[in-house]
């Protein structure tokens, strides 16, 4: 997790009910584990702008960085085998998915470089496909296409959605649709049945339930619990309304600034 006061990351032990604080300096959010639970990977300031780093949980090394660009980096997922990541990359136009590959050559390559923003990356189980979101048509919709040799999409939200995660056993799909005008709207929390196979086969989306959870951008802001027991969300708690103590009301001030600042 990150905290939004500090900007770093946080670990929480669940069992226990304490937290550990992971980084130090820098701005640092969206922290990905990689698949052997080892490390965590996450966007940090530290070197400049936001983009890769990893870091060893055990204490004995410090974070080192896996991507330098003038873009703005956000993890989102990794392949089942720890050889190749998914993450969004956010320029001034558009957020679109790359890869990076680690552990042979450390290469980025882009996955779906458009005019369109497509992110949300979440890779299958078996690393065979990956869910993303994209505003193609419009407005962000779910979709599915094979991994790595990207090919056919397929739609699975219908009426709007974000955020996708599947399940550990590979044959759901669970997403965000959002349940108003914006962001700070409800959302739906909808499941979707996904048949692997030569073609994917798709059931129809049902609602589970609703919740206030915290918008995020770029990449996944909830977790599935290794079980797809539990969902493991971070509620916004309302917020008291400020109220003001002192309202300064000027008069004429025109007139001063024309005082003060003559025409030529």
């Amino acid at each position: 997790m990150s905290t939004q006061g500090d900007r770093n990351i946080w670990m929480y032990d669940i069992g226990r009910g304490t937290m550990a604080r992971v980084t130090v300096d820098g701005r640092n959010m969206a922290p990905a584990w990689t698949p052997d639970g080892l490390r965590l990977t996450f966007g940090s300031s530290i070197g400049g702008q936001e983009n890769l780093v990893w870091q060893q949980l055990d204490g004995n090394g410090a974070s080192e960085r896996l991507t330098t660009s003038p873009q703005l980096h956000r993890a989102g997922s990794w392949s089942p085998d720890g050889r190749s990541l998914v993450f969004v990359g956010n320029d001034s136009n558009s957020r679109n998915l790359h890869d990076i590959l680690t552990l042979e050559d450390g290469k980025v390559r882009g996955l779906m470089v458009t005019r369109f923003d497509e992110q949300y990356p979440d890779l299958s189980p078996d690393g065979h496909w990956l869910a993303y979101a994209s505003d193609e048509s419009g407005r962000n919709e779910v979709y599915v296409t094979p991994y790595p040799g990207l090919g056919r999409r397929e739609l699975i939200s219908v009426a709007g959605g974000h955020s996708p995660a599947w399940t550990r056993s590979g044959r759901e799909l669970i997403y965000l649709d959002p349940i108003g005008p914006n962001d700070s709207s409800p959302y739906a929390v909808m499941t979707v049945s996904v048949t692997p196979g030569p073609t994917l086969v798709i059931g129809q989306p049902r609602k589970l339930f609703e919740t206030t959870t915290g918008f995020a951008t770029n990449v996944r802001g909830y977790d599935l619990a290794v079980d797809g027991s539990r969902l493991l969300m971070v509620q916004q708690r309302p917020r008291e309304a400020v109220r003001p103590s002192e309202i300064v009301l000027v008069q004429n001030w025109f007139d001063e600034l024309v005082r003060r600042v003559p025409p030529n």
